[in-house]
C-alpha cells in the first residue's frame, strides 16, 4: 500500500512543501522545500542563522534524518525556495534530485551564488534535469514531469503511479499566465484514472484582484506614461513573463530596463534554454551596476527592477521627486516583510514618490481551482488534500460537495 506523509507545507501554511511518499521498500520526496515563516520564527539570516541540522530538526523544518533514510530521489516540482530549499540538507549520498531543466539551472545558479552555511551540501547530491512528459521510474513508482504555468520557467505537476494508484501532485500552478502547456494535466489525470489529488490553495481565503499580465501591462502603461521621475518595478526575481512584460512597456514608453543582481543572476542561468525567450541582458535588458550613474543623471529615462522590498537602490539612487514605484508581486503578509515594506514606503515618500501595486498572481485564484477541480469530479471517490493554503478548512467547505476532502496533518500518514 502506497501511502503519503506530509512534514510541510500543512498546518495553515503557504510554502515549505515536503511530501515523502512510500510505497513498498521505494521511498521518494515530493518537493522538499524551506518553510519560510517557521523559519524566521526562530532564525535571522546572517546575525542569528541555524548552526546544525539538529536545529533544523528541532524546530521542525525537516523531520528526524531516520526518516528519509533509504530515500530513493528527489522530486522537485520547480525552482521557489518554498519547494526546494532543503535538498542541500537532504542526508543521504547520491540522492538523484530530479527537476526541470530550467528549474536546474535556476537552482544551481543560485545554491552556488549564495553563502552556504558550514552544514549545508551540494557535492552529495546528483541533479537530473528532465522535460515536460519525461517518465521516471524508481522503484515500484513511477513520476510523469508535466508543465504547468507559475510565476517561474520550469514549473511542473507531477502525476505519479503507485501500487495502490496514480496520484497528481500540482505543485504551484495557474491558468491565467501567459504560458499555455501542450498537455493538459487535468485531462491527462482523468485519463490516468487518478485517486488522490494534492493540490494547491495559495488564493483561498485571501481577497484577490484576478488580474491576468494584459492587464499588469495595460495598467503599468497607464500609470508610468504619467511618471516624470525615475520608475521602480518590485518584482520576483525568477517572473520571465512580468520581466517581458516590463520589457514592452519600456518600449513603448521609450524607457531602457535596468535590473539589479538577482535577476542578472536568473537571467544568466536561463540564456539559451530554447523556448523560454527570456529577456537577453546587454539588449532588452542592462544590468543596474553598469549604468548606476547614467540612472542617476537621467531617471526619467529608465525602469528599474529590483526585489524583496530592497531599499538599496533606492537610497543610493534617491530618486527624485514624481518619480513611481509599482510592487508587482504579492504584498507582504508576514511580520518581518511587512516591517521592510513599510521602512521603504517611509523612504518613498520622503523622496515624494508613488506608490502603486499592479500584479497578477502565481497561483490559481479560486475560480481556476474550482474550474480545474471540477473537471474531475467524474472520478469514483477522488480524494482531495489541500496543501500551501493559510485556509484549508475553506477550502474544504468550496469542495466537500465534490470530493472527498482531507486536510493532512503534519507528520501524519494517509494512503493514496
Amino acid at each position: 500500500m502506497a501511502r503519503l506523509t506530509f512534514y510541510g507545507g500543512v498546518g495553515g501554511v503557504i510554502g515549505g512543501n515536503q511530501i515523502l511518499l512510500e510505497d513498498g521498500s521505494t521511498k521518494v520526496l515530493l518537493d522538499y522545500g524551506l518553510n519560510y515563516s517557521l523559519w524566521r520564527s526562530y532564525f535571522e539570516y546572517i546575525f542569528a542563522e541555524p548552526r546544525s541540522v539538529e536545529e533544523l530538526v528541532m524546530v521542525g523544518l525537516i523531520p528526524e534524518p531516520e526518516v528519509l533514510k533509504g530515500l530513493d530521489a528527489c522530486f522537485i516540482t520547480h525552482p521557489h525556495g518554498d519547494h526546494y530549499g532543503m535538498i542541500t540538507v537532504l542526508p543521504e549520498e547520491g540522492v538523484p534530485v530530479y527537476m526541470g531543466e530550467a528549474s536546474h539551472r535556476i537552482i544551481d545558479a543560485r545554491l552556488k551564488a549564495r553563502r552556504k552555511r558550514r552544514f549545508e551540501r551540494l557535492d552529495h547530491l546528483t541533479f537530473k534535469p528532465v522535460h515536460s512528459g519525461r517518465r521516471i521510474h524508481v522503484g515500484s513508482v513511477t513520476v510523469e514531469f508535466q508543465a504547468v504555468d507559475h510565476s517561474i520557467p520550469g514549473s511542473y505537476a507531477l502525476i505519479v503511479e503507485t501500487s495502490s494508484g496514480n496520484l497528481l501532485y500540482l505543485g504551484d500552478f495557474r491558468t491565467h499566465g501567459v504560458f499555455k502547456p501542450r498537455t493538459d494535466v487535468f485531462e491527462l489525470a482523468l485519463d490516468r484514472d487518478v485517486k488522490t489529488v494534492v493540490c494547491e490553495g495559495t488564493n483561498i481565503g485571501q481577497l484577490c484582484s484576478p488580474l491576468s499580465e494584459r492587464n499588469v501591462e495595460d495598467a503599468m502603461t497607464r500609470i508610468l506614461s504619467e511618471c516624470r521621475g525615475l520608475a521602480i518595478v518590485d518584482m520576483s526575481p525568477g517572473d520571465v513573463d512580468r520581466l517581458r512584460t516590463v520589457c514592452r512597456v519600456a518600449s513603448n514608453l521609450g524607457r531602457a530596463v535596468a535590473v539589479t543582481k538577482r535577476h542578472v543572476t536568473v537571467l544568466e542561468a536561463l540564456e539559451g534554454v530554447e523556448g523560454l525567450a527570456t529577456p537577453s541582458l546587454g539588449k532588452d535588458v542592462l544590468k543596474y551596476e553598469d549604468v548606476e550613474e547614467e540612472l542617476r543623471r537621467n531617471p526619467s529615462e529608465y525602469i528599474l527592477c529590483t526585489s524583496f522590498y530592497n531599499l538599496r537602490e533606492v537610497k543610493a539612487l534617491t530618486p527624485p521627486p514624481g518619480s513611481v514605484y509599482v510592487l508587482s508581486s504579492s504584498e507582504p503578509f508576514e511580520e518581518e516583510t511587512f516591517i521592510a515594506f513599510r521602512r521603504l514606503q517611509n523612504w518613498l515618500n520622503l523622496l515624494g514618490a508613488e506608490a502603486y501595486h499592479i500584479h497578477s498572481s502565481g497561483h490559481a485564484y479560486p475560480w481556476e481551482l474550482r474550474k480545474c477541480l471540477s473537471r474531475l469530479r467524474g472520478l469514483d471517490g477522488l480524494k482531495v488534500l489541500p496543501v500551501h493554503t493559510e485556509h484549508p478548512e475553506t477550502f474544504k467547505k468550496i469542495f466537500a460537495r465534490f470530493f472527498d476532502v482531507v486536510i493532512p496533518v503534519k507528520g501524519v500518514s494517509y494512503d493514496v
